[in-house]
């Protein structure tokens, strides 16, 4: 069972709150760039207003191959999740924003997790052990 991933809102916020759980018996490995948990160094995230994209600000990272500590494992049974403040990296205003995160893709096994993200698409499935998981979209109200 791969893992599952949820965005929450908050009222009146420009915070998101993102969540991964592991359901399964197994411990899974993500890669934690261009995701939640790598901060703002990548555009991980969309975010439209009136369904016009919003400019991301943040910074871009470049980097060489990942390294162990680079990856995030989550074991099994547990969960979790970071806060990611928009407007340190979209210029906000007020309206009805939605929020959607890029797919993530976790590996069961060690021996993909150097799998460059291009490749990640044709990894899928039982032989490798690796999954692409989708993320709910929120909507953000900021007055």
């Amino acid at each position: 069972m791969p893992p599952e991933c949820h965005l929450r809102s908050t009222p009146q916020s420009s915070s998101v709150h993102f969540f991964v759980s592991n359901p399964s018996p197994h411990a899974w490995h993500l890669l934690k760039w261009h995701t939640p948990f790598d901060a703002w160094f990548s555009e991980f995230i969309h975010v439209t207003l009136a369904g016009k994209p919003v400019t991301y600000e943040g910074a871009l990272a470049k980097r060489g191959q990942p390294n162990e500590e680079d990856y995030l494992v989550i074991e099994a049974g547990e969960e979790v999740g970071i806060t990611l403040e928009l407007s340190e990296a979209f210029r906000l205003t007020s309206g009805q924003y939605r929020v959607e995160l890029e797919p993530l893709y976790f590996f069961l096994n060690k021996e993909y997790l150097n799998q460059s993200p291009l490749n990640q698409e044709s990894l899928r499935g039982e032989q490798s052990q690796a999954y692409k998981v989708y993320c709910n979209a929120v909507n953000l109200n900021i007055e």
